[in-house]
């Protein structure tokens, strides 16, 4: 048995290297071939994504929304009162901010949950989504509420055996507990106590359900309430917030924001009430104390009239200098009055001879001045007697005994007048005291006064004005209405959250087109398939025949003969232009000997081989074609014949030559087949009965063509290519990978193959590129026809 020559044998390795055939540049028609070839991920990845967009959108438990817009008036108590109490806020913000406080608190969300009975809530079990009753519940639960056993926040299965009766389960522990129970019997639950009841609504079709309920804790119902709610400034400017609701259950979001309203409604109007209570009650205090205030301030101010004696100091002051110049000139007359007693006292009591008593017309005593008048009458009359009569005389004597009685008796008045013109002194002294000292006085009085006055003015007006601002309070009161208005109640249906199916199947699309074109980049990038003819040609050491277009007239569920029902097809044309360049390759002999061979299985070898054979035969020339593929024949399948005798019975003498030659439908064309399948096809391939038979044939036929066996697997192929006049190396566009040049190249430099060429086949019909190799746009012919 022949040995492979090693040299041969080097040039099966098949190059690792990926990138042992490189593109300059961006690859158009790889990129059209990737994405050709790449259409199975659409029919996948898109109907796959759109499946799973459909899941989650039905099977998804839809969101709903409801909302509300109030507007709010901003109106300042300070303002109504008249009166600045503190700060103001300058804007809106700040007064919309501490309404959705309000809004949000906890005050609201506890009426709330009183108002909806949200403490329980009842649920239906579906296929896959559970559906809750809101307010159409079949059944009821009743409890005090004031136990401290309550279950908070765990599922209580129900299920409804008959009209009086029902199976309750719970999980405790870990552990399932059931029981069977009437309805209005008090169901007793590890020291929980409650029943259950049934609605008005309830049927028969309420038996058999699966129900669950659940006792909502308070901290439960604040999350659930707290998460959903929101409440926002809608415009600022124009004083408009936002409430919105978001819940499962569009009937319960719409009653929640009704609810939500009407309470900060019954809220705002409390608060309003509590408010101007709470300002009457104010006033009202404030008027008793001011009442005191103004009584006290009044009896200060008699007080102050009754000790100074005056309403108005500021008057006093002409009156007191009036009293104090009058009193002055009553104090020198009296001073003069007095000098002119002490002048009648000193001339009565002189020793002058002659007298005389000055008469005094100021004196307001008519007597003292008629006594004067006698003095000095009796003075005058003593004096005549004197100068007429002897001192001795009982007349002269009895004259003057008669003038000193009056001069005693002058004297008498004169001391008289002089003490009670001393008191009188004395008392004007005092009074021009006590005018000085009220003189002095006067300021701190009209001071006193004015202070006085100004604590009772201020009292008063502002008496006054708690009057006037209790009638107006109580007017507010009488008439007080809500603090904003309700612009866009609530209505259902409520808005659809999620999921929104536009959205859902667009994002949908989106992602499908991510994941598809993800994956065909990725696909693109790792693609080392040889595409065009140009991806061989850069490397390749050996020539290029001619390539092969694809296939597409019909379906071959195996390598056959075309080139005889399709004439005019693009693939025909290729053959005849291969069959031209065949020529060129082995000029001037006429007999050859043609192998086909390729890497791999399914690179189109038979189909090359077969048609190649029949392009031809059609030229006039006898040709016979041998399947040497002996550990995968197919070459009877193309001709529709079995494989009962063959090359391998051929070769072991087994059968006849006669025998093993089969005809075809075109009158040069013959075949053997490979026969039944030997046990030890590179041994049979290594006999000289090869060489023999490969002689008698060319007695025959002009051209021998053999199918070989790939060289890429075994190593069958290569003596037979060392035979061969044109040993042909098929390339499967598509399919065969780049790195197949490396190992056509160790063929050819291993100086056994020097005629060895290169055909492509399979090449996709690419717009605007055609096959383009030496017969031009095939696109010309007639492919879909036969002939």
């Amino acid at each position: 048995m022949r040995k492979v020559p090693k040299e041969i044998t080097e040039g099966l390795l098949i190059s690792a290297d990926p990138d042992s055939s490189s593109n300059d540049g961006f690859d158009v028609i790889k990129l059209v071939h990737v994405l050709k070839s790449s259409f199975w991920i659409l029919l996948v990845v898109f109907p796959l994504v759109f499946l799973i967009s459909w899941l989650y959108v039905r099977y998804t438990k839809p969101m709903y929304e409801s909302s509300s817009v109030i507007k709010l008036k901003q109106n300042s108590e300070s303002q109504v009162l008249g009166l600045k109490m503190g700060t103001q806020q300058t804007g809106n913000l700040a007064a919309l901010s501490g309404e959705i406080e309000i809004i949000k608190s906890q005050l609201i969300f506890d009426q709330l949950i009183e108002k909806q009975n949200l403490g329980i809530s009842y649920f239906e079990h579906g296929k896959i989504l559970d559906d809750e009753k809101f307010k159409n519940n079949a059944f009821y639960v009743e409890f005090k509420t004031d136990s401290n056993s309550i279950i908070y926040d765990h599922p209580f299965q129900i299920t409804f055996k008959s009209n009086s009766e029902f199976e309750i389960s719970y999980t405790s522990n870990g552990e399932v507990v059931s029981g069977l129970y009437q309805v209005g019997k008090t169901v007793d639950i590890t020291r929980f106590k409650f029943k259950i009841g049934r609605n008005s609504n309830f049927s028969k079709r309420n038996i058999g359900v699966n129900y669950f309920f659940i006792i909502n804790s308070k901290g439960a119902l604040n999350s659930y309430i707290r998460n959903n709610l929101q409440v926002e400034i809608l415009n600022p400017i124009a004083n408009t917030i936002q409430i919105l609701f978001k819940d499962h259950n569009e009937n319960k979001a719409v009653d929640i924001v009704n609810t939500i309203d009407a309470i900060y409604l019954e809220q705002t109007l409390e608060s309003k009430r509590l408010e101007q209570e709470q300002v009457i009650n104010f006033i009202n205090e404030q008027l008793d104390n001011t009442s005191k205030s103004l009584e006290n301030s009044e009896i200060q101010l008699e007080d102050f009239v009754r000790k100074s004696g005056t309403n108005n100091p500021t008057s006093d002051f002409g009156l007191i200098k009036g009293h104090l110049e009058v009193l002055n000139e009553e104090k020198l007359n009296l001073r003069l009055e007095s000098e002119l007693l002490d002048e009648v006292r000193r001339s009565l009591l002189s020793d002058t001879g002659a007298k005389f008593v000055p008469t005094i017309s100021n004196l307001k005593n008519p007597q003292l001045e008629g006594e004067l008048n006698a003095l000095n009458m009796a003075y005058k009359e003593l004096e005549r007697l004197t100068s007429t009569s002897s001192q001795k005389t009982l007349a002269y004597k009895s004259k003057i005994r008669s003038v000193e009685n009056l001069e005693n008796s002058v004297l008498e008045y004169v001391f008289e007048n002089r003490k009670q013109l001393l008191e009188q002194t004395y008392l004007v002294n005092e009074k021009i005291q006590k005018l000085h000292d009220d003189f002095l006085g006067l300021p701190s009085k009209n001071t006193e006064l004015t202070r006085l006055k100004r604590f009772y003015d201020l009292w008063e007006k502002f008496y006054l004005l708690l009057i006037e601002k209790r009638v107006e309070y109580g007017i507010l009161k009488a008439g007080t209405v809500p603090e904003f208005i309700i612009l866009s109640p609530a209505s259902a249906p409520g808005v659809l959250v999620y999921p929104k199916k536009i959205q859902v199947y667009s994002i949908g699309f989106i992602v499908a087109l991510m994941i598809s074109s993800m994956l065909i980049v990725i696909r693109f990038l790792m693609h080392n398939k040889v595409i065009t003819i140009n991806d061989l040609e850069r490397s390749l050491k050996a020539p290029v025949l001619g390539m092969i277009p694809e296939f597409n007239a019909e379906k071959l569920e195996h390598s056959s003969l075309v080139i005889d029902r399709f004439p005019k097809s693009a693939v025909t044309e290729a053959l005849r232009s291969i069959r031209t360049n065949l020529d060129f390759i082995s000029p001037g002999k006429i007999k050859k000997l043609i192998t086909v061979t390729s890497t791999i299985s399914g690179e189109g070898k038979t189909f090359v081989a077969i048609n190649m054979g029949g392009v031809l035969a059609i030229s006039g020339q006898r040709v016979i074609v041998l399947d040497l593929d002996m550990r995968k024949p197919k070459l009877h399948l193309g001709f529709d014949a079995v494989n009962d005798i063959g090359m391998s019975t051929l070769l072991i003498k087994k059968n006849e030559l006669e025998d093993c030659i089969k005809k075809t439908k075109l009158p040069n064309l013959d075949f053997i087949g490979a026969g039944p399948l030997p046990p030890n096809p590179s041994e049979l391939i290594l006999l000289p009965e090869l060489d023999n038979l490969i002689k008698k044939l060319h007695e025959v036929y002009d051209i021998v063509i053999i199918d070989t066996p790939p060289v890429g697997l075994v190593t069958d192929g290569l003596l037979v290519m060392r035979k061969a006049d044109v040993p042909l190396y098929v390339v499967r566009s598509g399919y065969s990978q780049r790195r197949v040049d490396k190992n056509i190249n160790n063929l050819y430099d291993s100086g056994h193959f020097k005629k060895l060429s290169v055909v492509l086949n399979a090449v996709e019909k690419i717009a605007g590129y055609g096959y383009g190799y030496g017969y031009g746009d095939h696109g010309y012919y007639e492919e879909g026809k036969k002939g």
